[in-house]
């Protein structure tokens, strides 16, 4: 099997081989991603023990596992119905997926299901967390099943609930059952932005938000530089933990950094 093939069986090597481009891509997913799951985990669980640690690294992981399905769905089947699709694998690698597409999802989920009893052995004391990262894996797989046969902006609704259940629910097999402000604050952190970037590309035709994609990481500071003053005045007032400043602290920093890094001429993610 060739290197390439093999991308449909690594959990993660699909994602790395056609979502990201270039190291400044990469360094930017791993701050937003892993990195600021693990902070936010690290800072709403007390002790954070090594169990703790390896059962976040072992949900990420189950989630980019059933995610990397979507997407493999959508660079196959779903472009071949586009009539300006953007293509991300060769003809080869089309053929290769669609005649062995069963197989490799079965493979998938079998992983899946696997990472879930390793999950369930290393965090046994957070049953309303497990069943929070169940959640957000039936929501992965119906949503991009209905993403993957829809076009239009009946995608943004749902592109939203992807991107909120591949972001919010890991963080949850460690993070007490009734902390919703951490739910909260991880919607607000990543989803709700994200959404917003997406909504303003020329696809959708909304036009209010078309300079949000124009100009998305000069948005992306604005936009934390508010959240993290609205998150020091509910601080002041005592409605929210210093743990959601520092979680958005976090972020505007990422972003400033990609900010500054895109006027220096480099390309973020």
């Amino acid at each position: 099997m060739s290197e390439r093939r093999r991308i449909f069986l690594v959990p993660m090597a699909y994602f790395f081989a056609t979502r990201l481009s270039g190291v400044f891509a990469a360094v930017s997913w791993i701050a937003i991603y892993p990195l600021a799951i693990a902070v936010s985990a690290v800072l709403y669980v007390s002790p954070f023990d090594l169990e703790s640690w390896l059962g976040v690294v072992l949900a990420m992981l189950a989630v980019y596992s059933l995610y990397e399905l979507g997407y493999m769905d959508n660079d196959t089947r779903t472009v071949a119905r586009e009539s300006s699709p953007t293509e991300r694998l060769t003809d080869t690698e089309k053929r290769f997926f669609l005649r062995y597409r069963w197989r490799i999802v079965v493979f998938r989920l079998v992983f899946v299901a696997a990472l879930l009893v390793c999950i369930r052995l290393l965090v046994p004391y957070n049953v309303g967390g497990f069943y929070g990262l169940l959640a957000g894996l039936g929501a992965i797989a119906v949503g991009f099943v209905l993403y993957n046969s829809t076009r239009g902006r009946l995608n943004l609704p749902l592109h939203g609930l992807l991107v909120g259940a591949r972001f919010c629910t890991p963080g949850l097999i460690v993070v007490p059952a009734g902390r919703w402000e951490y739910l909260t604050l991880m919607l607000v952190a990543f989803p709700l932005p994200n959404l917003v970037e997406r909504a303003g590309e020329g696809r959708y035709d909304i036009q209010p938000l078309a300079r949000v994609a124009a100009h998305r990481d000069g948005f992306r500071v604005i936009y934390y530089s508010l959240a993290l003053f609205a998150a020091a005045a509910l601080f002041y007032e005592s409605r929210i933990g210093i743990l959601s400043l520092i979680v958005l602290a976090w972020f505007f920093l990422v972003r400033l950094a990609g900010f500054v890094a895109s006027r220096l001429g480099a390309r973020g993610a």
